[in-house]
Order: structure tokens, then sequence, then C-alpha cells
């Protein structure tokens, strides 16, 4: 049964079988049309109810089909507004340097489409209950379809730049704070470009969260498969509880066959120094979540196969600043970001499908096994690997 059909009928439970011979594990993306399938299952809506008191509070939002072809409207303007800005600009500067989103006016004559207003609308509610719901008027939230993040957009942010500088200034006190050393300028900043695009996803407003939603690339693409698609494809606006937390401590996990057979820092570029110190103690915390109450869940036990990305985040009370030597299971909570089918659209950060397929499906030489994979010490050639938007920042 899939992951789909797993996940949206968790009580139909069935029985398991003793262990079988080794099999050949096939890629399960063969074809277009098994990429599209393996989407389907990963909309985040099919799946949210099973994990919720695992995860952040979320609401779902409809995006009706005319929104969609609204903001693909809106999206190729603003790029041809965008593109106008930085003609201009050039045209402006004595030498060529790059263009920062502080130099760029924002688009903003989207507003005047009332589908998109509507959408502010809707979306403005949902913030609006989940303040309060946590008792806090000034609370943000994170903003996605039912896929996919506008994480891409954030570096249109004016504020992008000053993100970054206030980031570098984070990394370098917890330096101080932990007695760690990140190695090299390079690093700090990737981690404080980690930093600045992550916490630009927090949303203040429905306006917000719209201006991301049609300057992204990423939900772009989302929006022009559901105005030219062939199937009813489900999608909608995802609004999510907001938890401030440290970046690194974001990880990737594979389930196979229901056993947890590896573990990855999310993010394969950056050497986090702090998480090396805390390695064992992490793997004990993110296993004992998994092992102990995502696998033994009466509505998630029997899916089978999928990537689990969690995050730690703050208990009640405790502060990124309270004592350095304080255990990690006394200072962190684990929480379910998203799941998605095993497969190889998945990203393996510190893993790769090809050369740890093994290790990954838990079978081979390492049947039974159980690895946790983090960077260690600095990556190579690492500009080479940045995505050119991003590293134009470096």
């Amino acid at each position: 049964m899939s992951f789909l059909a797993y996940i949206t009928r968790p009580h139909q439970l069935k029985k398991t079988s003793g262990p079988t011979e080794r099999r050949v594990v096939q890629n399960r993306v063969e074809s277009e049309q098994d990429y599209e399938k393996l989407l389907s299952e990963a909309s985040m809506e099919n799946y949210l109810r099973a994990i919720e008191k695992f995860t952040f509070y979320s609401s779902v939002v409809p995006i009706t089909l005319e929104q969609c072809k609204v903001l693909l409207g809106e999206h190729e303007k603003f790029v041809q507004f965008r593109q106008k800005q930085k003609n201009d600009l050039e045209m402006k500067k004595s030498e060529k340097t790059t263009l920062l989103p502080n130099e760029f006016e924002p688009y903003k004559a989207w507003k005047d489409e009332n589908e998109l207003q509507q959408l502010v609308s809707v979306i403005q509610e949902a913030i609006d209950r989940e303040r309060v719901r946590k008792g806090d008027q000034s609370a943000g939230v994170f903003v996605r379809v039912s896929t996919i993040s506008p994480k891409d957009a954030v570096m249109n942010n004016p504020n992008f730049a000053q993100r970054i500088t206030e980031a570098e200034q984070y990394v370098r006190e917890l330096e101080r704070r932990e007695n760690i050393c990140f190695e090299s300028d390079l690093n700090r900043r990737l981690y404080a470009l980690y930093i600045a695009g992550t916490s630009g996803m927090n949303v203040n407003s429905g306006e917000e969260a719209v201006q991301l939603l049609l300057e992204s690339d990423r939900t772009r693409q989302e929006f022009e498969s559901k105005v030219n698609l062939v199937d009813d494809k489900l999608l909608n606006i995802i609004v999510r509880e907001w938890s401030d937390f440290d970046v690194a401590l974001e990880f990737r996990g594979f389930v196979h066959n229901g056993r947890f057979n590896a573990l990855t820092q999310y993010n394969p570029y950056i050497y986090f120094p702090h998480l090396v110190k805390q390695r064992a103690d992490i793997e004990k915390l993110v296993r004992n979540f998994v092992d102990s109450q995502i696998l033994t869940d009466e509505h998630l036990r029997h899916m089978g196969s999928f990537v689990i990305d969690v995050l730690l985040v703050l208990k009640p009370g405790k502060t990124f600043e309270d004592d350095v030597t304080e255990r990690i299971e006394d200072k962190y909570d684990v929480k379910i970001i998203e799941l998605n089918p095993l497969g190889e659209m998945c990203g393996a950060c510190c893993f790769s499908f090809e050369d740890d397929r093994d290790q990954i499906y838990g079978t081979g030489s390492k049947q039974g096994t159980f690895e946790f994979r983090m960077v260690e010490e600095l990556p190579p050639f690492i500009r080479e690997k940045i995505e050119t938007s991003w590293g134009q920042y470096l």
C-alpha cells in the first residue's frame, strides 16, 4: 500500500508478517507519472490530521482556480517589474556590482486585484485564529502551499540584507557563549544566510503571505500545475504556527518498512560545531521520538516507508541562552515538520540515494543498522554547490 493509502486510512490496520528475504529495491521515480504521483501523495493536508499531535498547529485555507490564475499573472508582472528595476539601477551604476533587495521598490500593483484581496482576507482570518489560540496578538505564522513553501521569495524582502547582518552577530555570540568555532567566515556567513532565509518566512499578515506566494518561483510552479492540470490536483494554503528555533536543529530521517534506518542534518552545506558536540544526545532524542512515538502511534505505525523531517524546538520556559551544559532532552521537544514518501524525489541531505541506498532502505550489509550523519568539517568547494541566487550573498 502506498504512503498516501496508509496515511489517509489510519484505522485500517493490518497484520504484519515476519522477516522476509531481501529483495532488490527499485527506484520509486522511474517516470514523470511516478514523480507526479509522489508529489500528490506529499500534499500536507493528506496527512495533517494524522500527525497533528506531533506537529505545529496548522489550518488549511482553500485557494480557488481563479486565484491561482491571478497569482500566476501577478508573478509574471512582478518578474517584469523587478527586471526593469535591475536594468534602471545598472544604468546608474558606474561599475557592475551585485544589486541587493534593499535597492528595489516592492511590487504593490497586485493589491488592486479583488481575487487576491479575498485571499488576503481568508489568510488573515487564519492568522487571527492562531493568535487567539496562542493568546499572543503579535504572533506570526509560517505559510506554504500543499507541497512546497515560498522560501525562495524571502530574498526579495528589502530587509533581507539587514537580516543577514543581524544573523551574523548571532553566530558570533553563539561562538562566544558555547566556546565553539565555525572555522571560517564563509561558514559563518552560510549559517547567517540560512537563519535570515528562514526567519523571513515569519509572516504577520495576510498581505505579507500573498506577497511571498506571488513572488516565489517555487509556488508559481504549483499554481501553474493547478491551472494546467490534467487531474484534480489538491492545492491549498497551509497556515502554520510559528516557533522561533535554531535552523541547525532541523533533521531528516528515513523509515523503510517500519524501521528507522538513517538520520541526517537537513542542511548538508554548513558545519555546525554545536551539533557535533551534542551528536550522541541529538541522535538519542530523535531516535526515541521516532521509534517510541511515531512508529508505535495507532495512526502512523502502518504507513510503511516515509521520509520524516523533524525540528528540535525549545520546551516552554526555555531559552537559547540557558545553561549550555543542560541536557538536550531537558531543553528541547521534537516536532514533525512534514512527511514525504520515501523516494529519490526527496533530497538525501548528507546521504545519497545512489551511494547509500542500503543504509536508507535498511537492506544488504546495512540491514538492522542505524547511521546518523552530520557535517563534521568544512565542506570543500562549497561556493560551487550553492544555488546562484543565494550565492550572491556570499
